[in-house]
């Protein structure tokens, strides 16, 4: 039977060295060619934007991809190259190839997809395809089509690294064409769809790859749409790394069409829990990335070598090489991965195949406790840091499969699972490590559970790459040796910073009950002697007649972050708009008298500009201060009075102060002096607000960008007198990004952003609310009657921090209605009650959850049921179950705060669950 999983005979091995030379030596045939279109780059940003505060070198990153879903660009020989210098995936830098070790044809990158399935009747079913850009013979090509008696004699021998024949871009196969080899190819067939450029903001990039997988039976041609492939490559330009979404989801069948696929829990031979899942279809979903991220002439290491430790929560703990914690657990997921070794059975005593996956079913956890997977690769020289990072923990996973020869198929419970090198850890640095990491999952046709097995028709894992300046990062079992062995002195600290916008990042909960500072700004003129600068209050601050020693910072009220952490408040201290080190350039200390000030190691030239911005703990309880809400200078008063709201429930509900309002823009007619926050960056064209921009808008450019402070000047005599900062503060901005431009800004790093006209591409509609972590990638628009009214408006709830450590709260609606009763939600709805606020020490901000989408049906009263219902709850990789969570907690839950109980909050909610269907949101499957 095609595809089956049968034994390899030793007498199979014997014809396959007798056809060695007819499988292998096939005669040059011409090949459809490649097509530019296949493949697409992107220029990350930070090395010209404007994050001067942040603590690690501004080199951007470039990507390249293809529409297969490989990171490697063919055109221009680009995968992720770092500031010029580094393209572990690409190597060399730019176009040049250094064909004597690197030729393309060993360009290994990309994925692979195993598949096991019963059909009705042409019975038990494996398929496999893969995208690796090279199979070390030739490279890039279009589909091939691996199968027997074409390029190997045995179908239970159809394997990536054999030759096939050309697949057509209609997907039939071209079995008349001879056989070739390159880097895509399945013993099935698929058709892969062009690149689909949602969005090119001028810091944020998606695009989506889609590649439909058939099933081929060779007894009659017939093929069976089985599955999509769908990868969402979310690119933020002023990051290093980049994001994929890696989902694959199960196609609808007419009936009978696939039978229940029976499988083993935990199987030695004949033994284990034998389960049998509906219409289910095993899958083995796999990355795997070669890594060329050393140099040449490095001392005696091989040219190009690197160190590599893969940490996975599968060791089981083992030493300090775990998983890392993530806020993303299983309320995030609809799909969980399998339970440790599950395999297939073939008789009731025997499995002839070892079961799949080590590690047992992942997001574990239910609060928080989850963990992502991280493989981290040091070059030889051991300047730059490369990593890989996978969500939801892995099933398996290796280092070295280059060398094991596992690259080109799907892991086993058998397999060596190598966190180092394959040989010891003595022989690292090596050349080429080749990682893999794979997840085991189970797709039917519905959500269902039988045993420790779940199954759902669609399943979503994330990948993050990228690559850094090594700052402290060390190989486990190399540079490690004489230094605390714990967790965090092995990754580097900047792959943390990077790892934890994505997996921990300033979320929903932090910016309503989490923050508890306050920022400020003192300046200094240098004059070539003074090195120590004492650190004060803005002239500004409310509560000075109660604060000893005032205007001096008293060293208890000061908050001593991490200087380099990315959720860190620490002092950020410039000369001339260049970032001092602490402890380097600086020593942070106080006085006798317990008063702050920094010691420069050198004093700050004549007249050299000095600014130092820190952060206080505030005087009330509990609480925090936000240093600005704006609003937009063009917007209408609807939003001045949703505003209002928005600052008395930051005091009311969770103790946070406001300190400043203002505007985006300048009000050159009516306030010229009143506060704004953004920076002119043209200003021959202000007031017009393409004078607040550095390009006009196009794909990838119009970039916006934060005034320093506000108010900070010198008097008569030359003395400075402090203001409010706003790049680095806490800002609370309302209104959407026609009215508002601060909210433009935050449009390319809110996880719901809006399909802006000149950076959304053909992929999405314009103007639409779009939830770029939705499963389903919904989009929203209001909806209006004939008469012109409003009937359905939508509001976003977002949080998150630029690389400045500007902290941003951000409201907006589709329309100024839908931005008042964003704001009014907040204070007033039974809804966000029940979301955001906390009971019995318990708070509904899930972690995770950086943005909430909002629905306000205006048929009904403000004050009825469902007028507002939340829509989407999402996060940076993916979004909440909010129905599942209120499942897990529902129960006599006494509110003191609210009439009733969990099960009906208010009087005229229905009882649980009717009430959690009709007004939250469950994870949205793609349709």
């Amino acid at each position: 039977m095609k595809k089956a999983i049968i034994a390899v005979l030793a007498s199979t091995l014997m014809i396959l060295s007798f056809l060695g030379p007819i499988l292998y030596n096939q005669r040059a045939l011409a090949i459809a060619p490649e097509q530019a279109s296949w493949y697409q780059e992107v220029d990350g940003v930070l090395g010209t934007d404007y994050y001067s505060l942040y603590p690690y070198k501004n080199w951007s990153l470039k990507i390249g991809f293809s529409k297969f879903g490989e990171l490697i660009d063919s055109n221009t020989n680009v995968g992720i190259e770092y500031g010029g210098v580094r393209d572990p995936w690409a190597e060399l830098p730019g176009s040049a190839i250094d064909n004597n070790v690197l030729p393309k044809n060993v360009w290994i990158n990309g994925w692979l997809l195993d598949i096991t399935y019963n059909h009705t009747a042409w019975g038990l079913r494996n398929l496999w395809i893969g995208a690796l850009f090279a199979d070390l013979t030739a490279y890039g090509n279009p589909w091939l089509h691996v199968a027997a008696p074409g390029s190997c004699a045995l179908e239970a021998q159809e394997a990536f690294n054999l030759p096939g024949y050309e697949i057509l871009a209609d997907g039939t196969i071209n079995t008349a064409g001879g056989l070739y080899s390159g880097g895509r190819k399945t013993n099935a067939t698929a058709i892969t769809d062009p690149i689909s450029v949602l969005y090119h903001g001028p810091r944020k990039f998606i695009a989506l790859l889609v590649t439909h997988v058939y099933d081929t039976y060779e007894l009659t041609g017939a093929t069976l749409h089985l599955v999509d492939i769908k990868f969402t490559i979310v690119f933020d330009k002023v990051a290093k790394e980049v994001t994929i979404f890696k989902e694959v989801k199960s196609i609808p069948h007419p009936k009978f069409t696939l039978t229940d696929l029976q499988v083993r829990i935990g199987s030695a031979a004949g033994q284990g829990e034998l389960v049998s899942i509906p219409s289910g279809i095993l899958c083995q979903l796999s990355d795997r990335e070669e890594w060329d991220l050393g140099w040449t002439g490095v001392g005696q290491t091989s040219a190009y070598s690197s160190y590599v430790h893969f940490y996975a929560e599968g060791n089981n703990r083992e030493s300090a090489s775990y998983g890392l914690y993530t806020a993303y657990d299983s309320y995030f997921t609809l799909l969980p991965t399998l339970p440790a070794n599950v395999s297939i059975p073939y008789n009731a005593t025997y499995d002839m195949r070892p079961g799949t996956g080590k590690w047992g079913s992942e997001p574990a956890g239910t609060d928080g406790d989850a963990t992502y997977d991280v493989a981290q690769v040091i070059s030889n020289d051991q300047m730059i840091v490369g990593f890989a990072a996978y969500w939801p923990s892995l099933s398996d996973w290796d280092s070295d499969a280059g060398r094991q020869n596992v690259w080109f198929r799907a892991l086993n419970i058998n397999d060596r699972h190598v966190t180092d090198s394959y040989i010891s850890p003595n022989d690292e640095p090596y050349l080429a490590p080749l990682t893999v990491g794979e997840w085991d999952f189970m797709l039917s046709d519905e959500h269902r559970t039988a045993s420790s097995i779940t199954a759902d028709v669609q399943f979503r894992s994330v990948a993050v790459y990228g690559v850094t300046d090594r700052n402290d990062g060390d190989d486990y079992d190399i540079f490690n040796v004489d230094l605390n062995p714990a967790h965090d002195d092995v990754i580097d600290r900047e792959v943390y910073y990077q790892l934890n916008t994505v997996f921990n990042p300033w979320d929903l909960y932090s910016a309503f009950e989490k923050k508890d500072s306050a920022r400020w700004v003192t300046k200094y003129d240098g004059d070539d002697v003074t090195t120590l600068f004492y650190l004060k209050y803005s002239d500004l601050y409310p509560y000075k007649p109660y604060q000893d020693g005032w205007p001096y910072v008293y060293y208890g009220d000061f908050v001593w972050d991490t200087w380099d952490a990315y959720d860190s408040f620490a002092e950020r201290v410039l000369v001339d708009g260049v970032l001092q080190v602490r402890d380097t350039d600086y020593i942070l200390n106080y006085n006798a008298t317990d008063y702050m000030y920094i010691d420069f190691i050198e004093a700050p030239t004549e007249d050299a500009r000095i600014k130092i911005l820190f952060s206080t703990y505030v005087p009330w309880e509990g609480g925090g201060q936000y240093e600005w809400l704006a609003v937009g200078r063009d917007s209408a008063a609807v939003d001045s009075a949703g505003a209002a709201i928005v600052s008395e429930d930051m005091l009311w509900d969770w103790d946070n102060h406001v300190v400043m309002s203002g505007l985006d823009m300048q009000d050159t007619n009516f306030g010229p002096v009143t506060p704004y926050i953004l920076s002119p960056m043209k200003t021959s064209l202000l007031p017009n607000r393409t004078g607040y921009r550095d390009d006009s808008i196009a794909f990838n450019k119009g970039r916006i960008g934060l005034q320093d402070d506000w108010s900070c000047h010198t008097n008569a005599t030359g003395e400075w007198l402090y203001g409010v900062p706003i790049s680095s503060s806490n800002i609370i901005t309302v209104g959407g990004a026609f009215a508002n431009l601060a909210t433009e800004y935050t449009n390319d790093f809110t996880d719901a952003l809006v399909t802006l006209p000149g950076w959304t591409g053909t992929g999405l509609p314009q103007l639409n609310i779009f939830g770029v972590s939705c499963w389903n990638k919904t989009v929203y628009k209001a909806q209006y009657d004939g008469t012109g009214k409003e009937t359905l408006g939508y509001g976003v709830i977002s949080a998150f921090r630029d690389l400045n450590g500007t902290v941003w709260l951000v409201i907006y609606g589709y329309s100024g209605q839908d931005t008042y009763y964003t704001c009014w939600s907040l204070m007033h709805s039974d809804v966000l009650a029940q979301a955001l606020y906390p009971f019995d020490g318990m708070s509904r901000i899930h972690t995770g959850i950086t943005t909430l989408v909002l629905q306000y049906n205006y048929t009904l009263h403000p004050t009825d049921y469902c007028f507002v219902t939340v829509k989407e709850a999402l996060g940076t990789i993916s979004e909440f179950d909010y129905q599942g969570w209120f499942a897990d907690f529902q129960g006599p839950i006494q509110q003191p705060q609210f009439t009733g109980t969990f099960e009906k909050p208010f009087p005229d909610w229905p009882l649980y669950p009717i009430w959690a269907t009709d007004k939250f949101p469950t994870i949205h499957r793609d349709p």
